[in-house]
């Protein structure tokens, strides 16, 4: 069984979840690209707290595999890390 490691460099040091990262703006900048409010509206107010919640349940079994093997930095908000916090 390879060996799992929970990962905070790379792209992980700066958005934990760069996958949902990338959809949720995906959808918004689309629906800005072309001009459809309604698009918008639906990517922030319900395809956004979709994928937070998605990202919730992600960590909570992140955190219950890797708890035993290494601290796990606390993240205020799941889509940035916290190294890419401290950069500001």
């Amino acid at each position: 069984m390879p060996t799992r490691h929970w990962s905070q460099s790379g792209i992980f040091g700066v958005v934990r979840h760069p996958l949902y990262a990338s959809l949720i703006w995906m959808f918004c900048g689309a629906a800005i690209a072309y001009h459809n409010l309604a698009a918008l509206g639906a990517a922030l107010l319900i395809f956004l707290p979709a994928m937070v919640y998605r990202a919730k349940l992600e960590e909570a079994m992140l955190e219950a595999l890797f708890s035993r093997v290494s601290p796990i930095r606390r993240t205020g908000w799941h889509v940035l890390s916290e190294a890419s916090k401290e950069a500001r």
